[in-house]
C-alpha cells in the first residue's frame, strides 16, 4: 500500500511539473509563439482593425473631391456666383428613396418664382466637384485649360445654375414678365406631360406638382442638363470617342430614351469624375 501511494504522489508530481512548462499565459503566448505579430516590437497592444466603411457609406461630400492647384483656385472662383443662381435649393431635406441614384446626395425641395410654388428633386455638385469635370473635359483641347473651364462654366450657370433635376417642376421665368412658367423635368432633361402644359404660367396645383413627379414622358426635349447639351452634339462626341450609344436622333429616342441616357451619364459622372455630358458640349 506504502508502495502505491508513493507510486501515485511521484506520478502527480511529474504532471503537476509538467503542467507548469506548458502554462504560458495568453499575454505569453502572443509575444513568443503564432501570434507575436499582433505586439509590436515595444510590447504594445495593437489597434483595433479599420472597420470597413457601411454599405452606402461613399463619401459624396464636395470636400472629397481631390483637385490640383489650378482646380483648387478655380473652385474657389466659383463657390459663391454657384449657390446664388441656386433659387430651388430651398427648403430642402434628403430623399434618397430613387433607386438609380442609390447613395447619391439627392434632395428633394419646395421653392417658389413668380407667383408659382413647386416641388423638384436634385442631384447638384457643389463648386469642386463640377471643377473635377471640367477640367477633365478640358483636357487635351487646343485652348488654355482655365479659359476653357471659364466657358463651360458659364454656359452652366446660364442654363441650369449647376442644377440637375432628377424629377418634378422647374420654374423659370423664361418671358421675363415676372411670372413662373412650370416646365416638368426628367433626368436633366425637360419632358411633356399629361398634367399640365409645358412652360403654363397658370398656377399648377399641389397636386399637379406631385403627380408631374412620377408622370409618363410623352416626349422629351432637347437639351441635357447642366450645360444643355444636345442629341446632336452627344451623337457627334459618341462618334469621336467610339462610345456605343443609341442613334440619339430616331424617333424612339427623342420620345422616351434622351434623359434616360442623361440620367445615366450624370449619374457616372458622380462616381468617376468624368462628365461625357460636359466633353460632348466643350469637345465640339
Amino acid at each position: 500500500m506504502r508502495l502505491w501511494i508513493t507510486l501515485f504522489l511521484l506520478t502527480a508530481f511529474t504532471t503537476l511539473l509538467a503542467g507548469c512548462g506548458n502554462s504560458m499565459s495568453i499575454e505569453d503566448r502572443n509575444a513568443t509563439g503564432d501570434n507575436a505579430s499582433l505586439r509590436d516590437p515595444a510590447g504594445e497592444e495593437p489597434e483595433d482593425p479599420v472597420k470597413p466603411p457601411p454599405v452606402g457609406g461613399n463619401d459624396w461630400s464636395d470636400a472629397a473631391v481631390k483637385l490640383d492647384a489650378t482646380g483648387e483656385a478655380f473652385a474657389s472662383s466659383i463657390a459663391n456666383g454657384l449657390k446664388a443662381s441656386r433659387y430651388m435649393e430651398d427648403e430642402c431635406r434628403d430623399d434618397r428613396s430613387w433607386p438609380l441614384y442609390g447613395d447619391l446626395p439627392v434632395i428633394r425641395c419646395k421653392y417658389g418664382l413668380g407667383g408659382q410654388r413647386a416641388e423638384v428633386v436634385m442631384l447638384n455638385p457643389g463648386p469642386r466637384r463640377l471643377t473635377q469635370w471640367l477640367a477633365d473635359a478640358c483636357q487635351g483641347l487646343n485652348e488654355n485649360l482655365t479659359t476653357c473651364m471659364n466657358r463651360g462654366y458659364r454656359q452652366i450657370l446660364h442654363q441650369s445654375g449647376g442644377q440637375f433635376p432628377v424629377t418634378g417642376v422647374v420654374l423659370e421665368d423664361m418671358s421675363g414678365n415676372g411670372k413662373g412658367e412650370a416646365f416638368a423635368f426628367r433626368e436633366g432633361v425637360t419632358i411633356r406631360i399629361s398634367t399640365f402644359g409645358t412652360g403654363t404660367e397658370s398656377i399648377i396645383s399641389a397636386s399637379q406638382v406631385q403627380a408631374a413627379m412620377t408622370a409618363t414622358a410623352m416626349y422629351t426635349y432637347t437639351y441635357g442638363r447642366p450645360i444643355s447639351v444636345t442629341r446632336d452634339q452627344m451623337t457627334t462626341y459618341a462618334r469621336k470617342e467610339g462610345l456605343t450609344i443609341p442613334v440619339l436622333g430616331a424617333s424612339s429616342e427623342r420620345k422616351n430614351n434622351w434623359h434616360v441616357l442623361i440620367g445615366e451619364m450624370y449619374r457616372d459622372s458622380w462616381k468617376t469624375g468624368r462628365s461625357h455630358i460636359l466633353r460632348a458640349w466643350l469637345r465640339r
